[in-house]
């Protein structure tokens, strides 16, 4: 037969033992709230600390004001000095490079203080002389005096690939999705940096 103590002891148990279970299901209609609380949408931070968020405006919401654009620090991470993972069209600039009689079309895109342009010739050459590359790199430089380099081929690949990433960026398209590829794009097409 159980003793006064034991008996005294499984009758405060039982009692704990039911809230203790009791507490386990609190929350559970919870679950399927369909309001959300603390719930962080934009894009990670990346290995820079930057983040790259494009709204339907297409403007650029740079989280971290701390971040410095390029400066050239001579990394040799292969990306040219574009390890900020930032990316705009600079549609003023291809707009000065179309004006000029050599040019058919012409695609900007900017990262950091680095200009990439694609140009359809009006020629159809497929490789840009010394002299025209001068007079785009004026003309990009003229729109944004901030340009350290600016970069010019008329590589059909490149140009439909810039026209890819141009259409993507415009689009609200998260920068992130696409950045390596882009890197890797202009290392082929500019393995010198010039």
């Amino acid at each position: 037969m159980l003793g006064k103590k034991q008996v005294l002891a499984s009758m405060l148990l039982i009692p704990l033992l039911m809230t203790g279970c009791g507490m386990a299901n609190q929350g559970e209609g919870r679950r399927d709230n369909l309001e959300p609380e603390n719930v962080n949408y934009r894009n990670p931070v990346n290995d820079n600390g930057t983040r790259n968020i494009n709204d339907v405006n297409n403007n650029r919401d740079n989280v971290d004001n701390n971040v410095t654009d390029n400066v050239n620090n001579n990394d040799n991470n292969n990306n040219n000095g574009n390890n900020n993972r930032k990316l705009d069209v600079a549609d003023d600039a291809a707009d000065k490079i179309t004006d000029m009689k050599e040019v058919k079309h012409a695609n900007v895109i900017v990262a950091g203080n680095q200009a990439y342009v694609a140009v359809v010739l009006t020629n159809g050459n497929k490789e840009v002389g010394k002299d025209l590359k001068k007079k785009i790199s004026d003309k990009v430089r003229d729109t944004d005096k901030n340009m350290d380099n600016v970069y010019v081929s008329a590589n059909p690949d490149f140009v439909d690939r810039m026209q890819g990433y141009g259409e993507r960026i415009q689009n609200g398209d998260p920068i992130a999705g696409f950045f390596d590829e882009f890197s890797e794009t202009v290392q082929r097409i500019f393995p010198q940096a010039e």
